[in-house]
């Protein structure tokens, strides 16, 4: 006896396909909750009639999620209020210089400015980036 199709079955490749389409990130360094939504939903349309999606690897998942996003939050808080703190400390910032080779520039931070939820210390007459800041003195 024939068994007819109740459906129509995509190949697995297809579901890669649109797996990886679905986590294409906006700025390449953040994957935000509609990133994840997008991964679950193809994940589920994808899934085997075999081999179903357990529900609580869901919550798993999105527990975990919500716990990397809450822990990245409070980094980038952090990140803001040394910045801040910084204001009128000389500091020391690890660059590259022109020639290509590592450079050490000491000054002191006038004030700090955001982009893109980034804090920049405006050091000389240049901004740099928070993350290239070796050492703080006074």
């Amino acid at each position: 006896m024939a068994v007819e199709n109740i459906g129509s079955v995509q190949p697995f490749s297809a579901g890669v396909e649109s797996v990886n389409n679905a986590v294409t990130r906006k700025n390449g360094t953040e994957f935000d909750i509609n990133d994840f939504f997008k991964l679950m939903i193809a994940q589920l349309q994808n899934q085997s009639i075999d081999n179903t999606v357990d529900n609580t690897e869901f919550i798993t998942q999105m527990a975990q999620f919500s716990t990397l996003t809450q822990i990245s939050e409070l980094t980038k808080s952090m990140q803001s209020s040394m910045s801040i703190a910084l204001i009128g400390k000389t500091v020391s910032i690890s660059t590259i210089g022109a020639d290509g080779l590592a450079q050490t520039i000491t000054g002191t931070v006038e004030k700090v400015s955001f982009f893109n939820g980034q804090p920049y210390l405006y050091v000389g007459d240049k901004y740099y980036e928070f993350s290239q800041v070796t050492d703080v003195t006074k």
